[in-house]
């Protein structure tokens, strides 16, 4: 497989603030909770596991800021909001698939590089502080 030389050398800092801002592990995590459909501040919450509620309003803040979501309000009693994707949010949902299943079908050859490269890391310079595994 040949790759450009400048593929990933000259990314602008346009490309690298996207890779930055959606490429955080609740930015990902949030947007697969809302790409089924519209969903309630809760629920998100509930289905987020480990995340906090501060974190999880910061995470929607940022995604509604950069027009990804919608915050909606519904003035039932009581009081609710939900968020939704917006069109620009719609259409980062196949590359968040892709991403997805990537990760999924990648993880086990992911796991036993991480396990070979920490035995030869053992092997080379004693033991190895635990680290939590990508996958």
């Amino acid at each position: 497989m040949s790759h450009s030389p400048t593929a990933f050398t000259e990314l602008d800092d346009q490309a690298l603030a996207i890779f930055q801002r959606f490429g955080t592990r609740w930015t990902m995590v949030v947007a697969s909770l809302i790409e089924p459909g519209p969903i309630r501040f809760g629920e998100l919450h509930r289905n987020a596991k480990g995340i906090s509620r501060k974190m999880l309003t910061q995470t929607l803040r940022s995604l509604e800021r950069d027009g990804v979501i919608e915050r909606r309000v519904i003035t039932n009693v009581p009081l609710a909001v939900e968020y939704t994707f917006t069109e620009l949010g719609w259409s980062l949902c196949p590359m968040l698939l892709t991403l997805r299943e990537w990760g999924k079908e990648k993880a086990p050859r992911i796991s036993e590089a991480q396990r070979r490269f920490d035995e030869a890391r053992h092997t080379r310079d004693g033991p190895v502080p635990h680290r939590e595994n990508v996958a």
